[in-house]
């Protein structure tokens, strides 16, 4: 998507975003519930937004994206995408207004509301916007005959659910329905574009902390190491070269940790396209380079390790071979080298396994959302 289509998207976006508030109030029961499914369908228009060719007006194309969304969440996962409890959120008339008949009428439609299912929630949402026949059709993909139906239908299990439902009741629904256009938030441009790009921001995020959890957590692991291991060290005059080696692996950890802390800034800034783009890419070497770093590290580390204590063959017998048990040294040194080997092989098919696991799925993502990106742009 070019930078002058996304500019468009976000400012139509802007004049029309009471719609996606209200498709959500329909569809979830809580804030954070509301603001998870507006991300969501804000994000679903704009990666449909290079296709609209204005064939229907821009509003009818919003309501039915929104609504196709959060069909789509609300049946794939009804903890998440919850029904709305309009009880707690009812509007409240002013006092010198104040009907306590009206209001009653107006908690017992929301509840009969509430028991609908999915898709006559769409229809009552529809039919509350002063939605007609014909866009009521285009808007579901269905025939006006079709919509006249199912809303008629819609109408007879409201009915059902409440006993009666009058006209009067109806239009008193929609009069409180539209007195709550104002409460919805007004994002900023910037707020916006925040939304659109969240996926990529939140991923770089996740790296940041995974890199800092791991850091904290060998950090703290080497607290706990027995004196007994270091001792071994000692005796091959290792115990500087570690003490160095650690101190400078910290440096560069920090350093890395600096980086996707620094990506996640940039990518969370607002720039074009293109230039997120760009910092995405940067964000995937900046991995990468983590990833083989620490492969790298722990292989050089264990050749030089072995190789200083293997070419002492005396030392090496007296640190680790067993009193107790009685075996010749060359048998005890071809175990040692073997053991040696394989927990080379294993540790380093481990740590692969662990980086290809936890960082390969969020590279997937964000390599996902750059195709989707590079999409939109060219």
């Amino acid at each position: 998507m070019n930078k002058d289509l996304e500019h468009k998207f976000i400012s139509e976006f802007q004049l029309h975003q009471n719609i996606i508030h209200k498709v959500c109030r329909i569809y979830t029961n809580n804030q954070d519930a509301h603001n998870d499914l507006f991300q969501e369908i804000t994000i679903q228009l704009w990666k449909a937004y290079p296709k609209f060719r204005g064939d229907s007006k821009l509003s009818t194309w919003m309501y039915r994206i929104g609504l196709n969304t959060a069909i789509t969440l609300y049946r794939k996962s009804k903890r998440t995408i919850k029904t709305q409890d309009f009880d707690n959120v009812l509007h409240r008339i002013e006092t010198t207004d104040y009907d306590d008949t009206e209001e009653e009428q107006l908690k017992i439609m929301y509840k009969a509301i509430h028991q609908l299912s999915d898709i006559d929630k769409g229809l009552i949402f529809l039919y509350l916007e002063d939605k007609n026949y014909k866009e009521i059709s285009e808007t579901l993909g269905i025939s006006e005959v079709n919509a006249r139906v199912k809303i008629m239908r819609m109408k007879t299990r409201l009915k059902k659910n409440i006993n009666s439902v009058s006209r009067d009741e109806l239009e008193l629904l929609k009069k409180d329905w539209k007195k709550r256009d104002a409460e919805f938030p007004k994002l900023s441009y910037n707020e916006i574009y925040k939304i659109i790009h969240k996926k990529s921001s939140s991923i770089v995020k996740w790296i940041f902390i995974i890199c800092i959890a791991e850091f904290l957590f060998w950090g703290l692991l080497n607290l706990f190491i027995p004196e007994s291991y270091l001792e071994i060290y000692e005796k091959f005059n290792l115990n500087t070269f570690l003490y160095v080696t650690q101190g400078l692996h910290y440096v560069v950890i920090a350093i890395f940790i600096y980086f996707f802390y620094k990506n996640y800034k940039a990518i969370s800034v607002i720039e074009s396209t293109s230039v997120l783009m760009k910092k995405i890419i940067n964000t995937r070497k900046t991995v990468n380079y983590y990833v083989y770093y620490n492969i790298l590290l722990y292989v050089v580390l264990s050749v030089i390790l072995n190789a200083i204590m293997f070419s002492n063959s005396e030392l090496l017998m007296e640190a680790f071979k067993p009193k107790n048990i009685s075996i010749d040294n060359d048998t005890f040194y071809r175990i040692m080298l073997i053991s040696q080997i394989v927990t080379f092989f294993v540790v380093c098919g481990l740590l692969w396994l662990y980086y290809r696991v936890i960082y390969g799925i969020l590279l997937k993502k964000l390599t996902k959302n750059y195709i989707e990106l590079e999409t939109m742009e060219f």
